[in-house]
């Protein structure tokens, strides 16, 4: 029924903005009419303005059109019937992903996704607290709690947990609409602080894709904090899929008994020199916006304590992201490109995952490409189960008249449901 009236308020708002142009047309073409001595210069304006509205509705009628019959294709190991069992399980695999009609394209998605992060950031009150944990090195990383609005009763001591791993120049505000939702379905949400994220560095290393022992430093104090949880499930959008990803892989050598049961990846790289390498050759505008913003986060802001560090003038003049990567390994405390992609690499981590992993994935996403999704090697994995769209662009996937609601989370939250209840938990 929602799917239905939202197609329905889609077509009606295209139909509003077909009259509004329409009356456009017939305004500017009786002004024309009348203004026959106009320089013309207005009256190249008008027809400027004319052909973007006409080319504007034919872009929305296009998202109703395919938008509204859009399934996700779902790979997974043909032999593995508890991951298929687990796909069945999740609602919103079943129906359609109807992208918002009026900003459907990769672009569209993400500036909606830039809007909501400013909402959430400056307008949108949320409660929530934060914990600074000092790691032996010195470093800082934090965990951030946060809290379902004030009329709704609290949740109880019992409840799951969901830890949130954010993109790479990440922070709370990225990830505090997830967190909203997953308290409407039950979970406990914390956003886990990578170094530099929360405060400035304290130490001169940084780490694009997160360290594993800080991981485990931020889940063993949550653990300590509800010990009463009966699950913890992970989820990570972009860069953060990794840390995600790799904690899960690899927590069994910090504990026998381990702490994740279930992790999301969301518009995951999978291969880090893969994903950058597809980048440079796919997306080149995107792969400069974001370099920019890489060395503006970990490499400017920090120049006190890393000015001096081997690498960092070469990483800053770096021209891709791949020679980013290069250049600052040493400053993420590797000693060699090739170190970086052996320890930090999420799929040379797959063979000893051994719990259940979900990831999304978009056949547009600028940044991710589609040429980095490693289809063949998931299809063989067990473990892991891959949904593929046509459209979402990279951690946005919004839906929604406005934008408001994100299909990530919804389909997220969907598979740490169904782990929880496949377990009994």
């Amino acid at each position: 029924k929602l799917q239905f009236l939202y197609l329905i308020a889609a077509l009606v708002g295209t139909m509003f903005s077909a009259l509004a142009a329409l009356a456009a047309l017939a305004a500017s073409a009786g002004w024309l009419y009348s203004q026959q001595d106009a320089p013309g210069g207005w009256q190249l304006c008008w027809c400027c303005l004319q052909g973007a509205c006409a080319v504007w509705l034919l872009y929305c009628l296009q998202g109703v059109l395919t938008g509204a019959s859009h399934r996700p294709e779902v790979h997974l190991s043909d032999g593995d019937q508890r991951m298929a069992r687990l796909v069945g399980e999740m609602q919103g695999l079943r129906r359609r992903f109807v992208p918002t009609f009026w900003a459907h394209g990769r672009f569209g998605q993400l500036l909606l996704w830039k809007v909501w992060k400013e909402l959430w950031t400056h307008v949108i009150p949320y409660r929530c607290t934060v914990d600074v944990l000092k790691r032996p090195c010195g470093a800082e990383v934090a965990v951030k709690e946060v809290h379902g609005p004030a009329h709704l009763p609290p949740l109880p001591l019992n409840a799951p947990i969901c830890l949130i791993f954010h993109t790479m120049t990440g922070d709370p505000p990225d990830e505090a609409q997830f967190a909203r939702y997953a308290i409407t379905r039950g979970y406990r949400p914390f956003i886990l602080l990578r170094r530099g994220h929360y405060s400035p560095l304290s130490t001169p290393r940084f780490g694009m894709l997160g360290d594993v022992e800080d991981t485990h430093h931020m889940v063993t104090h949550i653990k300590a904090k509800y010990p009463q949880a009966p699950f913890i499930g992970a989820a990570g959008s972009s860069a953060g899929s990794a840390a995600a990803f790799l904690y899960t892989a690899q927590q069994k050598q910090f504990a026998a008994k381990r702490a994740v049961d279930a992790v999301v990846l969301l518009s995951s790289g999978f291969y880090v020199d893969r994903a950058a390498k597809a980048i440079h050759k796919e997306s080149p505008l995107c792969q400069t916006f974001v370099l920019s913003s890489m060395k503006s986060f970990f490499l400017d802001k920090n120049r006190a304590i890393l000015g001096q560090v081997e690498g960092y003038d070469a990483a800053r003049r770096a021209k891709t992201m791949q020679e980013f990567i290069e250049k600052s390994c040493f400053i993420q405390g590797h000693a060699s490109y090739q170190s970086f992609l052996e320890t930090c690499c999420p799929m040379g981590k797959a063979d000893a995952l051994d719990v259940p992993c979900f990831a999304l994935s978009s056949l547009d996403d600028p940044l991710c490409v589609r040429q980095a999704i490693p289809f063949e090697r998931l299809r063989t994995s067990k473990n892991v189960a891959l949904a593929v769209t046509r459209t979402g662009s990279h951690v946005s996937f919004k839906e929604g008249l406005f934008g408001q609601s994100s299909y990530q989370h919804e389909v997220a939250l969907d598979f740490l449901d169904a782990v929880r209840n496949d377990r009994g938990a």
